[in-house]
C-alpha cells in the first residue's frame, strides 16, 4: 500500500490466501476481512510511501479464537467428614484453544456483584465447606480474547454429610423425646397390671 504527493495508489496483493475476503478502506486504512477463519492468524505488514518515496513498513499480529462454547461443570472427588467435606472442581471447555479460567462463590445459581472471587486461574479448584457453610453456590467462567462462558455448580449437593443427633431439628428432637415418654408409661402401665394380676389367693 502506498501513497505519493496529493494522490493515493493502494496495492492490495488479492493473490494472498486471504482472496476477495479482503475489503481496504483508504479513509481510516483499516484493512477488513470477512469469513474469519483460525488460518488468517498471523502477521500482517502495511507498507507506506512518503512523498519522498521514503518506505514504512508497519506489521500487525493478528488473532482469531474460536468462540468459547458452555464450560463443563463437574466434582471430581467429595469427601465428608466431622462435618466437613473437600471437593474438587473440574471446569473444561472442549475445542477451544488459549481458555483462561477464574472462580467465584455466591448465594445462588446466578453470578451477582457481591459474589466473592476466588484466587487461582486453573481449570481444576480444591476448597473446603462445612455443614453450616453459606454461599456454596461456585461459578466457573472460561474465556479467551474473543468471548467467554460461565457454569455453575451446589457443592453441597455433592456434600453428603453423615448424619448427627446434633444435626436433628427441634420438632425431630421433640418427638424422640415424646415418643420415650410414651414408651415408658407404656411400658409402666403393662407392669402395674402384671402385679395387679400376680396377688395371692385367700385361704
Amino acid at each position: 500500500m502506498g501513497g505519493a504527493g496529493g494522490d493515493s495508489r493502494v496495492e492490495l496483493n488479492t493473490a494472498s490466501p486471504l482472496g476477495r475476503r479482503v475489503t481496504f478502506h483508504p479513509k481510516n486504512f483499516s484493512l477488513q476481512i470477512e469469513l474469519v477463519n483460525k488460518s488468517d492468524s498471523g502477521n500482517y505488514f502495511m507498507d507506506m510511501t512518503s512523498p519522498f518515496g521514503t518506505t514504512h513498513t508497519t506489521c500487525f499480529r493478528v488473532s482469531v479464537f474460536d468462540r468459547v462454547r458452555q464450560p463443563k461443570l463437574t466434582a471430581l472427588s467429595a469427601h465428608a467428614e466431622l462435618r466437613r467435606c473437600n471437593v474438587t472442581l473440574s471446569c473444561q471447555v472442549q475445542d477451544t484453544d488459549r481458555v483462561a479460567y477464574s472462580w467465584s462463590r455466591g448465594a445462588s445459581w446466578s453470578p451477582a456483584t457481591g459474589d466473592q472471587q476466588l484466587p487461582g486461574h486453573q481449570s481444576q479448584l480444591q476448597l473446603e465447606i462445612t455443614e453450616g457453610s453459606k454461599d456454596t453456590f461456585y461459578h466457573c467462567n472460561a474465556s479467551n480474547a474473543a468471548s467467554w462462558g460461565m457454569a455453575t455448580i451446589h457443592v453441597k449437593t455433592v456434600c453428603r454429610f453423615p448424619a448427627t443427633a446434633s444435626s436433628l431439628s427441634y420438632c425431630q428432637t421433640k418427638g424422640l423425646i415424646l415418643l420415650l415418654v410414651l414408651g415408658l408409661l407404656i411400658t409402666g402401665t403393662v407392669a402395674v397390671h402384671v402385679v395387679a394380676g400376680k396377688q395371692p389367693k385367700r385361704d
